[in-house]
């Protein structure tokens, strides 16, 4: 039963995703794209990415220390082990691929797609905690960017995010199981 839910659930969304987001036009997403592939593609940028990640996830922490609860499973009371060492680098790399397919609006739709259901099915996973990391990431990116246009990320990020979060809960509290 709860996987026919979750099944209307992601059909109905995405029905509805149609009118509700639109994924931004395309010279502004070939300014993220070019920003961020100066950063991902750079000698050494293993470290940096993953420091970017976790240091998103260490303010995450700060911000909403409940949101710890919704990493358990990979380990993320020692956040120097390699099951929550990888689940950063997951995470990281899930920001890539959206923004690598921000120029291909059905890859982008289906990336999306596939990253709603994944935070679908786990409890307590709101649209409030992607607020929090979109914020983080917005005060973050600019450090570590050589150039960053706040207006192209705003209007690449935003819907991107929007498409994700589409069926959670506004706030954790609000979740009906």
């Amino acid at each position: 039963m709860r996987l026919f839910l979750v099944c209307l659930s992601l059909v109905l969304n995405a029905a509805l995703a149609w009118t509700e987001y639109h994924f931004c036009v395309k010279c502004d997403a070939e300014v993220v794209k070019a920003q961020w592939n100066v950063f991902y593609a750079a000698p050494n940028s293993g470290a940096s990415k993953y420091m970017l990640a976790s240091h998103i996830f260490h303010r995450l922490f700060i911000e909403n220390p409940d949101a710890k609860k919704l990493f358990t499973r990979v380990n993320v009371h020692d956040q120097s082990s390699p099951e929550f060492q990888a689940h950063v680098v997951r995470v990281i790399n899930g920001l890539d691929l959206c923004i690598n397919s921000l120029t291909s609006r059905p890859l982008l739709e289906s990336v999306t797609d596939h990253m709603a259901t994944q935070h679908f099915v786990r409890q307590g996973v709101s649209q409030a905690h992607f607020d929090v990391m979109e914020k983080i990431l917005f005060e973050l990116l600019p450090q570590a960017l050589d150039e960053f246009n706040y207006d192209a990320w705003t209007s690449c990020l935003v819907p991107v995010k929007k498409a994700i979060v589409r069926g959670l809960p506004a706030t954790a509290e609000s979740y009906q199981w």
